[in-house]
């Protein structure tokens, strides 16, 4: 017959019980412990909250690379072209239609009409230009 080791018997033990105790509710919630009674869910409509799980270390899309700045990025901007939900399928952002030159070297891509910034101007072609290369120049060093 098997038989644990008492080491591996005190550890057994040990483990269950504070797998145990960490399942247990307990049925009053400690002074200032959030709880559904003491939670107020509404927001004014004009405010959105987001949880996040940690601070964004920039919300600047070239200059960053950690994820939970860029799950709040891809919320908060939008590309020439986005994908479908299945990520694989292009669809249009920004841009209405897109093409590829034959040699693979040149795109060229139609904005939308009356696109406009969040103050209400209107969003140019030469905008959106200097933005892409200044992520170039992100990636260059300048």
């Amino acid at each position: 017959m098997n038989q644990l080791r008492p080491s591996m018997r005190i550890i057994s033990i040990l483990l269950f019980s504070t797998l145990s105790l960490a399942c247990s509710r307990t049925n009053s919630p400690k002074d200032g412990a959030v709880t559904k009674q003491n939670i107020n869910f509404q927001t004014p409509g004009d405010e959105f909250i987001y949880n996040g799980r940690a601070e964004p270390d920039s919300l600047d899309p070239q200059k960053t690379w950690a994820h939970d700045s860029a799950q709040i990025i891809h919320q908060l901007y939008e590309g020439l072209i986005t994908r479908e939900a299945d990520f694989m399928t292009l669809k249009p952002g920004l841009a209405s239609e897109w093409k590829m030159s034959d040699d693979g070297l040149t795109y060229t891509f139609k904005l939308r009409e009356g696109l406009k910034w969040s103050n209400g101007e209107p969003l140019t072609a030469e905008q959106v230009r200097g933005s892409f290369m200044r992520g170039v120049g992100c990636f260059r060093g300048d």
